[in-house]
């Protein structure tokens, strides 16, 4: 088995390997050509972190039904993507991210944007899930390409963490990179694109799916699911695509 991509088995990465990946990602922010690939990565394509921008937000934001009844959770909030969209929208919003670096840009970024009901909160997820209380219940959750950095020991904990703390209406939205035959582990694997040794769980869809069973079992519908749709000249992808899921409780 090669120890740097490992097909079909579950393996634990170094996720504090992926905090420092991050970090040192928002120290660069500045020569970036675009503060979305700090999140979305794509450094050799700058434009297409813009695109992605637009393109998920457009088939995303609708099905969340926002308006200023709502309470948000991100987890894995990143530089403040998707809270420079819901915080003029929402009432409440709470941003978590591992990554010191990303939450200072979150606020420097959004902090005009802000209330006196929202906030961003420097943590891990799981750590962050461990903490919540559960008589605090969120109407919109997104988790968005955090999954594919919690190993699989923690993962079925924060699908029911996060079951706990949605409220009686809520919409939730899961997006990562999965492997598209079989399960893909890449352990310290260095990438060109990002110029650093990288680490990252891509399990199957179906994986997922299986995961996404602690909802239904609760009442929550898939309402859309699937790939990403392709950008144009965009090139097919091997081995991972974007894969997204949103489930409602109705």
């Amino acid at each position: 088995m090669n120890d740097k991509r490992i097909y079909g088995k579950k393996y634990e990465i170094n996720t504090l390997r992926t905090k420092e990946l991050y970090n040192a990602r928002a120290d660069r922010l500045g020569k970036m050509k675009s503060p979305y690939t700090s999140v979305l990565l794509g450094d050799q394509n700058p434009e297409y972190a813009d695109k992605w921008n637009t393109v998920e937000k457009e088939l995303i934001l609708p099905l969340m039904e926002a308006d200023k009844t709502k309470s948000v959770l991100d987890l894995g909030c990143g530089i403040g993507r998707w809270a420079e969209s819901l915080l003029p929208l929402c009432g409440s919003y709470t941003g978590v991210d591992f990554s010191e670096g990303m939450i200072e840009e979150a606020v420097k970024r959004c902090g005009h944007l802000m209330n006196d009901s929202s906030s961003f909160e420097c943590d891990s997820v799981q750590h962050f899930l461990h903490k919540s209380a559960a008589d605090k219940k969120y109407d919109i959750i997104i988790i968005s390409y955090v999954c594919m950095y919690i190993n699989d020991s923690e993962i079925e904990f924060v699908m029911k963490k996060i079951a706990e703390l949605a409220s009686e209406n809520c919409v939730i939205y899961f997006i990562d990179t999965v492997g598209l035959e079989k399960r893909l582990t890449l352990n310290e694997i260095y990438s060109d694109a990002l110029k650093a040794d990288y680490s990252a769980i891509y399990r199957t869809a179906e994986e997922y799916n299986d995961l996404y069973k602690i909802f239904e079992k609760i009442g929550f519908e898939k309402i859309s699911f699937g790939f990403m749709p392709k950008l144009n000249n965009e090139e097919a992808y091997a081995e991972t695509d974007r894969h997204y899921m949103v489930l409602k409780r109705c």
